[in-house]
């Protein structure tokens, strides 16, 4: 019968699993940062509380399309001055 070894977990493992894990916190600071700029984090907070109580993104609708209409407000706006801005360069 052939011997199997096992490795116990060494440090740099575990080190490497909290870099991993570090790294995600650090990605949700730079959307919950983007989505802040908007001005719309009220209400992307109202649909992720929403979530949180219901399980379920069907039953936040309501909030998912005050969401929407929030960053698509922003998003014409934001589309309406950079188009304003080219053709100001022509």
């Amino acid at each position: 019968m052939p011997t199997v070894i096992l490795d116990p977990p060494s440090k740099n493992k575990t080190e490497e699993k909290q870099t991993t894990a570090g790294d995600n916190d650090d990605d949700e600071d730079h959307v919950t940062s983007a989505i802040r700029k908007t001005g719309c984090f009220q209400f992307h907070e109202k649909l992720q509380e929403c979530y949180i109580e219901k399980k379920d993104w069907r039953h936040c609708s309501t909030e998912m399309q005050d969401f929407r209409r929030c960053m698509q407000k922003i998003q014409r706006t934001t589309v309406a001055s950079s188009s304003s801005s080219s053709f100001a360069k022509q």
